[in-house]
C-alpha cells in the first residue's frame, strides 16, 4: 500500500498479496486492527472497518464474505453484527488490537460487553496475550474454514 493518504493515494490490496490466503487474512487483520473496531452496539457486538476510500472498502468487504466474516455495508463501513461471524473472524483471522481482544474475550469467556472507556481496566490481565490472537480451532457447529 502507498504512503499518506489512503484516499487520493487510491490504496488498494495488491493482488499478490490477494492470492495468497497467509498474506490475504494477515492483511485483513491489519486492516481491521488499525481502521476498524469491535465494540458494542445496543445489545450485541459490532466488528467493523470503515473508510472512505471506496475500493480499499470493497476489497475489504469481498474478504470479509469470502472468510464468511463480514455481511453487511452501510457509508463508509463494512462488517457483521452477527456475534457468530465475530467469533469466525477472531478463529479464522485473528488480531493483534489488545483492545478488541479484551472486548472479544470479556464478551466470549464472561458474558461482559465492555465499553471503551472500560477496557483500560483489564490491560493488566491480558499482557502476556501472544499476538496475532485467534480463539484456536472452532469445532462446535461453525464450521471449518476453506480457501476456494
Amino acid at each position: 500500500m502507498p504512503y499518506g493518504n489512503k484516499i487520493t493515494g487510491k490504496a488498494k490490496i495488491p493482488k499478490r498479496i490477494l492470492n495468497n490466503k497467509k498474506l490475504t487474512i494477515a492483511c485483513l487483520r491489519g486492516l481491521v486492527d488499525t481502521d476498524g473496531s469491535l465494540s458494542k452496539r445496543g445489545n450485541q457486538m459490532c466488528l467493523v472497518f470503515n473508510s472512505n476510500n471506496e475500493i480499499l472498502r470493497e476489497q475489504v468487504f469481498m474478504l470479509g464474505k469470502r472468510l464468511k466474516v463480514f455481511n453487511h455495508r452501510y457509508m463508509d463501513e463494512v462488517g457483521t453484527n452477527s456475534w457468530k461471524r465475530i467469533v469466525r473472524y477472531f478463529n479464522t483471522v485473528g488480531s493483534s488490537n489488545i483492545s478488541n481482544i479484551i472486548r472479544f474475550s470479556e464478551k466470549y469467556h464472561n458474558e461482559i460487553y465492555l465499553y471503551k472507556k472500560d477496557v483500560l481496566n483489564y490491560y493488566k490481565a491480558y499482557n502476556n496475550t501472544i499476538l496475532p490472537f485467534k480463539t484456536g480451532r472452532w469445532s462446535s457447529g461453525y464450521g471449518q474454514f476453506s480457501w476456494s
